[in-house]
């Protein structure tokens, strides 16, 4: 198993920068957070993908060591 640490999550750069030219508040949220550097995508808890107000974009299959499931995605 990885480290696991404390790390804040926000947009990339580009939509932050979009958003205050829009004078929207940027949001971030601070997390525990497992780095596995075998993982091959980022997965957040549906508390951080409400919070950053991120929007349903589709699905994606997930495997994991017990089991196979689609996902959301969001952007």
């Amino acid at each position: 198993m990885g480290a696991i640490v404390q790390v804040t999550v926000t947009h990339p750069r580009i939509i932050a920068e979009a958003m205050q030219k829009e004078g929207k508040q940027i949001p971030a949220i601070t997390v525990q957070a497992l780095i596995d550097t075998g993982a091959s995508s980022t997965v957040i808890s549906p508390k951080v993908s409400s919070h950053l107000t991120l929007k349903k974009t589709g699905t994606q299959k997930v495997s994991s060591v017990q089991d196979e499931q689609e996902r959301p995605v969001y952007f």
